[in-house]
């Protein structure tokens, strides 16, 4: 009943009827009166409302849209990244992703426990294999995006242009020299050498990111085909809860990391629902995409 009772308070005209009365009772000095009883009628209004079952469907209706569009969001994001990684690293997405799903049928076939006890491990198991597995395609994204930039930059001729420009400034000879011509020059040549400075800079710095991606990617493989493989043998809760901590302890660390790649495409890495990767019409619809 929260978020109905939340929706019918925040109802634009309730808020506006709401304030207009507590301004009525502070004006005509009589607000022990007139307050109590606007806050008696609100709950009135609020449980009327609330349990009235046609604004409940209104409500209902209005929050499947909002979490509708997440998911479209999730999935346009999806089928950007499957549209830009290149043949190998796409069917190597694919046997990882596959490799879950298979290890998920066979954990289904040899389950002990509680019904519900079981619900509750597969959710919270699967949530989380989802989320690494978004995070795996992420990273290839970016993995794609990193060698691109690198097929367009080339570290030699950042170099060869840093070269260039010091040794025009060499023949120049001393600045105390310089002619009003000869300054304006030098300090072009000088803002050209710092800034190819800062471009062999950050070569670098995307040279230890593509570095870290890939050890990434690694790390990440492991760790989804070790949370797949547990869901196969269920005995022990504590044991699988213990892997989702240390789990999601890695999440936080690979999305700090990647969000300084974020200028590369504008993928954000923060604050999202992944789509169901894990899901078997996934697979149909991935199967339409190729």
């Amino acid at each position: 009943m929260v978020k109905y009772i939340k929706k019918a308070f925040f109802f634009h005209w309730n808020l506006l009827v709401l304030a207009t009365g507590i301004a009525v009772g502070i004006i005509s000095g009589r607000p022990d009166v007139v307050v109590p009883a606007l806050l008696a009628l609100e709950v009135i209004y609020l449980a009327f409302l609330s349990s009235s079952k046609r604004f409940q469907d209104a409500v209902d209706a209005e929050l499947k849209k909002i979490e509708e569009g997440i998911q479209f969001t999730s999935d346009q994001k999806l089928d950007r990244i499957l549209a830009t990684l290149n043949n190998q690293d796409r069917r190597r997405y694919q046997r990882l992703r596959d490799l879950c799903l298979q290890l998920r049928r066979i954990a289904d076939k040899v389950k002990s426990g509680t019904g519900a006890e079981l619900a509750v491990i597969s959710n919270v198991q699967v949530n989380n294999i989802n989320r690494l597995l978004w995070m795996y395609l992420k990273l290839l994204y970016f993995k794609n995006a990193l060698e691109s930039f690198f097929a367009a930059i080339k570290e030699e001729d950042i170099k060869a242009r840093i070269d260039r420009t010091k040794k025009r400034l060499e023949t120049m000879g001393p600045e105390s020299e310089d002619t009003e011509s000869e300054a304006l020059r030098r300090r072009s040549l000088l803002d050209t050498l710092a800034t190819s400075r800062r471009r062999l800079e950050n070569y670098r710095i995307s040279m230890d990111n593509y570095d870290f991606i890939g050890l990434e990617l690694e790390r990440l493989h492991s760790k989804i085909a070790s949370l797949a493989e547990m869901g196969i043998n269920r005995q022990d809760p504590n044991l699988i809860n213990s892997e989702i901590d240390v789990v999601t302890s890695s999440i936080e660390q690979t999305e700090k990391a990647m969000s300084e790649l974020d200028f590369l495409n504008g993928l954000s890495t923060q604050d999202e629902e992944p789509p169901a990767l894990l899901d078997e019409r996934e697979k149909v619809v991935e199967m339409r995409r190729r």
